[in-house]
């Protein structure tokens, strides 16, 4: 139902390969999970603009538990609005993705990146 191509919001993006109806759980991707301890490292890089929140660190940790999705959907860009929701499933380790319009093929798929998005440098 998706497929990465070139663009216009930033770099490489996730585009509808088919129309998606409004509320259609569009697609479930797995996460590689990164504990606590790597976390540091994984935002050092620019693998940590792509990855999930699952959860809080146990014991107050510096840094949250976060997971990549290993699908092409992790070229899922910011947008506001966005036409596409998300849900992390800590117990089963995913993330599904929702249409909130109908979302036509060949439409660019967005998500809005909530307070990441500032973190990332990105406005709107």
């Amino acid at each position: 139902m998706i497929e990465v191509r070139t663009s216009s919001i930033h770099g490489r993006g996730a585009f509808a390969a088919v129309d998606i109806p409004e509320g259609t759980a569009f697609h479930v991707a797995h996460l590689m999970v990164f504990g606590c301890e790597e976390v540091a490292a994984i935002n050092a890089t620019s693998i940590g603009a792509y990855v999930f929140y699952i959860e809080d660190c146990p014991n107050g940790g510096a840094h949250d538990h976060v997971g990549l999705a290993m699908s092409p959907i992790s070229f899922i860009n910011h947008g506001v609005p966005s036409n596409s929701a998300f849900v992390v499933d800590p117990a089963a380790l995913t993330v599904t993705f929702t249409a909130l319009s109908d979302i036509p093929a060949g439409q660019e798929l967005t998500i809005d990146y909530g307070d990441f998005a500032a973190k990332l440098g990105i406005s709107g």
